[in-house]
């Protein structure tokens, strides 16, 4: 670019919004773009600590979550955020004005509508990424406001409004370089095994951890189905079951 672009970045509130966003940055960064950056998010939502560690201007905003089944405990929540929501609009065109973005890349999470509101309303082209294979409350929203929707399963296609779909493009999950560099003979040490023993690992995120975790038990060999043959290995809340 024969210029410095101007990014506006927005989500967070978890890793699963955080972290994909920190990873497109990166990758701007390693291929040595001139740019320019703003993180927008609440102050105490995990992009504010992240952003504080790897020295990326934040600025903070006002804004709640609409909970659609909430419980009696959260009720009076749900009604404060009724109100804080319009504030946090009204603080994200604001930001978003005075930065003037070249591009607005937003990763979910419910303190990225009011940026894609400002977004819409100040006329900069807005990227939308969802993670997951079920559209959020938020990007649903987002969907009819974004330039580009990045999805990271085709499936998610039916998840979005029909007027919203031409503009959506497959390019999968930002992922950390780091995370593609294991060390195999590290993660044996880690727990104790031999090469002898295969070693599976297994992650997810988010909601559907629990399911991940209650099917990869119900398919391990018996041993650790009824846990009498499992030992605790490595890290906290690991198990290793014996032969």
């Amino acid at each position: 670019m024969s210029r410095t672009l101007r990014l506006l970045i927005t989500g967070g509130g978890t890793g699963g919004h955080t972290y994909p966003a920190l990873t497109t940055l990166s990758a701007v960064q390693r291929r040595q773009v001139p740019h320019d950056v703003l993180w927008v998010g609440t102050a105490n939502g995990l992009e504010a600590r992240i952003t504080a560690e790897h020295g990326i201007p934040f600025k903070a905003i006002t804004t709640g979550k609409l909970r659609r089944r909430p419980n009696l405990k959260e009720l009076g929540t749900n009604i404060a955020d009724v109100f804080r929501i319009p504030v946090g609009v009204l603080q994200a065109i604001g930001h978003a004005a005075r930065y003037l973005p070249d591009v607005v890349l937003s990763t979910g999470g419910y303190v990225a509508v009011p940026i894609g509101v400002a977004a819409k309303i100040i006329r900069r082209p807005l990227v939308m990424h969802e993670q997951t294979t079920v559209v959020g409350l938020a990007n649903r929203i987002l969907a009819r406001l974004a330039t580009t929707i990045a999805l990271s399963h085709e499936s998610s296609l039916q998840y979005l409004p029909a007027s919203a779909r031409a503009k959506a493009v497959v390019t999968g999950n930002p992922i950390r370089p780091e995370l593609l560099q294991g060390n195999r003979a590290a993660a044996y040490d880690l727990f104790g095994l031999t090469f002898e023993v295969p070693l599976i690992y297994v992650t997810g995120g988010a909601q559907g951890s629990k399911q991940i975790n209650t099917l990869i038990a119900e398919v391990l060999p018996g041993c650790c189905r009824t846990r009498r043959s499992c030992t605790s290995a490595g890290p906290p809340g690991s198990t290793r079951c014996g032969p």
